[in-house]
């Protein structure tokens, strides 16, 4: 078996307004995302200096037309709504928003002893737009980006089945959490509960030898305002093949 790649997301501390709304992943995307008064910054300045978060190295403040802007930088994410203490909440695990940028967790059999998984990360949802760079796969409908991974399932003298658990915490919305997994021949999704766990099983045949499972976690887009509320949900999967 190969060494395991567990990534540990840091305790946070969810600072949610409820009632926010998600903003545009650029200042050019359409508006067709949820109402919102937080993406503006009501400052008049002279220059950057005057605004909210200068100097943060997390948010780009501009002054332009005596008006404060205020942005996060890439993967950092502006929580608690504060733009003096700029954005706060920066993902340790970045760049993996696409199945194509999926982390690889390496090689498993079909022998459940062998092929146990672990591994955690942060869902950070804000109201802010992102810049410099933009997050590749934000989805501006709910403020946050999904994260991917990768497993290459060799199969083996055993059964090709999936069992993967998904806990969730530090979010005020705990049942707005999905997990997903993709195999070679079907896909599967479960969406946390309010106690922020889901879980999906399989039987055997859930996958042929020799190919690749994608699991994706990601924030449930309900079409609410609460889909966009600013938290930070820390997850945890662990499951076998």
């Amino acid at each position: 078996m190969s060494t395991r790649r567990i990534i540990a997301a840091a305790s946070l501390l969810a600072a949610v307004a409820a009632s926010a709304a998600c903003g545009p992943s650029s200042p050019s995307d359409p508006t067709n995302y949820c109402a919102s008064t937080a993406v503006d910054v009501e400052t008049t300045c002279q220059s950057a200096a005057d605004c909210p978060g200068a100097g943060d190295p997390n948010a780009r403040v501009t002054c332009i037309d005596s008006h404060c802007t205020f942005a996060c930088k890439g993967e950092a994410y502006d929580v608690n709504g504060n733009t003096a203490d700029g954005c706060e909440v920066v993902d340790p695990v970045r760049d993996n928003h696409h199945s194509s940028d999926a982390i690889d967790l390496g090689d498993d059999s079909c022998l459940d002893s062998s092929s146990a998984e672990h591994f955690s990360g942060i869902i950070a949802t804000d109201v802010r737009q992102h810049v410099s760079p933009s997050i590749d796969g934000y989805d501006g409908k709910v403020g946050a980006a999904p994260d991917w991974y990768m497993i290459r399932a060799n199969g083996g003298q055993c059964e090709n089945d999936i069992e993967f658990e998904l806990r969730v915490r530090g979010a005020a919305h705990l049942d707005r959490y999905r997990l997903h997994i993709d195999s070679d021949k079907d896909s599967w999704d479960c969406t946390t509960d309010a106690l922020g766990f889901c879980r999906i099983k399989d039987d055997a045949g859930s996958y042929h030898d020799n190919t690749w499972i994608y699991i994706r976690i990601s924030k449930v887009d309900a079409g609410d305002t609460i889909s966009c509320a600013p938290e930070v949900a820390e997850y945890r999967v662990d499951g076998h093949l």
